[in-house]
């Protein structure tokens, strides 16, 4: 299994942070940038851009693109339940799970089977991730959920 780490609040305005592999590699850096609404740019190793998490501009609930090299995959936003939060998502097929809480997620594919895991280290006093998946290909598409995820839940926290 390979994994990618982030030990940053994630969505902020004009935070720039990396994300590590496991081998403590750079793998991504991740820019905030000022516009009107919510938006992230992610880069990789070599500092080339090669995806971005955006709020959609007009939404009745918060609602997030997500962007590959410019190309739209697809869209996450949080549904409102009683119980747990749950995510609707038009995104590569996948659907997402989360816990009670909404800290801990397991992602799986249209068929069922698991794409990847993303935690929550709660034990550090800022946002730590884990991104835990088998396909490289994955580790992109599951880095820009984690972003998009971590904005529905501080959007909501802003009420």
């Amino acid at each position: 299994m390979r994994s990618l780490y982030i030990a940053q609040k994630l969505f902020s305005l004009w935070g720039t942070y990396d994300v590590a592999r496991e081998d403590g590699t750079i793998a991504y850096t991740i820019k905030g940038s000022p516009s009107l609404t919510r938006k992230l740019t992610i880069y990789d190793g070599n500092g080339q851009p090669v995806g971005m998490v955006h709020q959609a501009f007009l939404s009745l609930l918060p609602c997030f693109e997500i962007l590959r090299n410019g190309e739209k995959l697809g869209t996450i936003q949080q549904k409102l339940t009683l119980l747990r939060p749950k995510l609707v998502m038009n995104y590569m097929g996948w659907q997402a799970d989360g816990n009670v809480w909404g800290w801990d997620y397991e992602v799986r594919d249209d068929a069922g089977g698991l794409v990847g895991t993303i935690q929550t280290e709660l034990w550090h006093l800022s946002d730590h991730f884990s991104i835990h998946y088998e396909r490289e290909e994955d580790a992109l598409p599951l880095l820009m959920l984690v972003l998009a995820i971590d904005a529905l839940q501080d959007s909501a926290s802003q009420g």
